[in-house]
This record gives C-alpha cells, structure tokens and sequence, in this order.
C-alpha cells in the first residue's frame, strides 16, 4: 500500500473526519478502510483511535472494534453541566483582556447570527455560534481550560442536535450571545461570567424538556 511522503497527524485528520460529521455518531471505523483512506499505516491508524477514545470522540469495545461516539441525552446533560463553568471562565477572563479590536470582531458575528434566526438558517447559526466561542476562548487566553473545553465541546456536538428545532429557542440563543457580546466588550468580568453560565444552562434546560 502506497504511504504518503509526508505522513500528517493522522489523530488531526480524524477528529476532523468526526466532528464535520463525514463519520457520522455510530459509525464503526474498521482499520483497513482508515489505512486506505489517509495512506498511512495500520499503527498511525490505531494510535488516533487510542487518542480520540481518550477524548470521547470515540468509543473502543471488545470483539466489536471501534465506532463514533453517540450521546445519550443523559450523557449530553453531564457534558453540559461541566461545561457551564469553565464557559463562564472563559468568559470572565476574556472581559478582562479584551482590547477594542477584538470586542469589535465579537459584535461583528452577531448580525450575520441575527440574519441566521431570521432566515431561519438552521445549519448556519450552530456554525457562527462555534465561531464565537473560539474567538471567546482565544481572547480568554486560559489554556488549561481552553483543553478541557475544546474536548467537552467536540463530545457535545455528538449528541443530536435539536436544540435549532425547538420552537423559540434559536432566538433565545441570539439574545444569550448577544449578553455575553456586550459583557466582554464593555469589560464586565462578573456579568460575562454570569451570562456565559447562563447559556449553557438554558442549553441544559432546553434538552431536558424538548
């Protein structure tokens, strides 16, 4: 079998395959077909499936190999409840050092996330929302919980996404966005906190009772 010359993070490509949902939760993930698919050998193949079980992308079992991790509701609530403070600390931390510029490109997403719920753009908004977040993380500049939020992020996009169908609950975002917008803009460590926890329990709360 052919190798590739330069022989990239096969871990890397894989958590991307999942996470843009080209494997999709469930999904087995048989090694010959790996190998053939990133030109690399059985080892590279097995090292990435070892690392990403690790991280919970990927759930390994006895005589049965390795699939896609797929969320129950009751596993999507724990992601999300550990996730609410280290949200809010990021948060905080980002009110903190956020210069103009960047509060500037925060306030920026927020019209193409409006135009998003108005158009009714189901797909899109999910998207803009992750865009936030990572500029939120990176302006935070927390690095030991960017790590734990970063894996509890990409577990939490294995559970199926409802929340866009549930009646009202887009718009409730958009304004939930919009307050954690305007708390790291305005320099308001405490309420940026609040109002990133607040998000993630309103998530919580939606899954519990849609």
């Amino acid at each position: 079998m052919p190798r590739s010359v330069e022989n990239p993070n096969v871990t890397d490509r894989l958590r991307t395959d999942i996470l843009s949902g080209e494997f999709a939760p469930g999904v087995r993930l048989i090694e010959l077909q790996l190998t053939e698919r990133y030109q690399v050998g059985r080892a590279p193949i097995r090292a990435a499936i070892i690392e990403l079980d690790k991280e919970g992308l990927v759930i390994r079992e006895a005589n049965r190999g390795a699939s896609v991790r797929s969320l129950s509701l009751g596993e999507a609530i724990e992601v999300y409840e550990v996730r609410a403070p280290l949200e809010g600390l990021m948060a905080r931390h980002a009110a903190r050092n956020a210069s103009a510029g960047e509060s500037e490109a925060l306030r920026s997403l927020i019209p193409e996330m409006r135009e998003a719920v108005e158009q009714d753009v189901t797909t899109t908004f999910p998207e803009l929302g992750r865009a936030l977040h990572d500029q939120i993380s990176r302006i935070g500049n927390h690095r030991t919980a960017l790590e734990l939020i970063d894996t509890l992020r990409n577990q939490s996009r294995h559970h199926p996404d409802r929340l866009t169908s549930v009646p009202g609950r887009p718009q409730q975002s958009l304004a939930e966005h919009i307050a954690i917008v305007e708390a790291i803009a305005n320099g308001q460590p405490d309420e940026a906190e609040r109002a990133a926890r607040q998000h993630i329990e309103s998530i919580i709360t939606t899954l519990v009772d849609a």
